[in-house]
């Protein structure tokens, strides 16, 4: 789930809703609650009563700072109930919905069937980036482009005098001498 959007939800609840500037991110921790709220109320079958007693105590604490953003001026209501709302709408959406899924020898595992997808082309850019960073790695190995650098920086480095590639001889003088020496 992206929590940044969640914000920025809370945040446009905020400038449409009240003239006066917001300022920090208690829009998106609020947007965590509603996502954690939906959560719970999606796997309640998974998570049973101590899933009810959270999604309870979750409510209570929304409904406690709402109220005490009535009591006092300086707290931006409007962008709480607005990361609220986002955050439940994101979770809906895109959020896990577990199941249990049975297995031949007679176990149990948990699976996840979210709601909505994205695109086959969006969810595969995590794994099309590491092919590259793969690819890269093993040109530069093979092209004998490494570093000397020690994997363990907190370790003194070993340093060998001699080259890596004992192929590698080296290189004699362009220049001929002139006069026959």
């Amino acid at each position: 789930m992206h929590f940044t959007w969640i914000g920025v939800v809370g945040n446009l609840f905020s400038a449409y809703n009240t003239p006066n500037p917001s300022l920090g991110a208690s829009g998106a921790v609020f947007g965590l609650m509603g996502a954690y709220y939906v959560f719970l109320n999606q796997n309640d079958t998974l998570f049973g009563r101590s899933g009810q007693a959270i999604m309870g105590r979750v409510s209570q604490t929304l409904a406690m700072n709402v109220l005490f953003g009535m009591a006092s001026p300086s707290i931006d209501n409007w962008a709480h109930i607005g990361g609220a709302i986002g955050g439940a709408v994101f979770a809906a959406s895109f959020g896990p919905k577990l199941y249990l899924m049975a297995l031949p020898n007679g176990g149990r595992i948990v699976v996840d069937k979210p709601a909505l997808r994205l695109p086959r082309s969006i969810e595969s850019i995590p794994s099309k980036i590491r092919k590259r960073f793969r690819r890269a790695k093993r040109r530069m190995l093979v092209d004998r482009y490494q570093s000397d650098l020690s994997s363990k920086p907190w370790r003194k480095p070993k340093y060998n005098s001699r080259p890596r590639n004992r192929n590698v001889r080296p290189r004699r003088s362009v220049l001929k001498p002139l006069f026959g020496e």
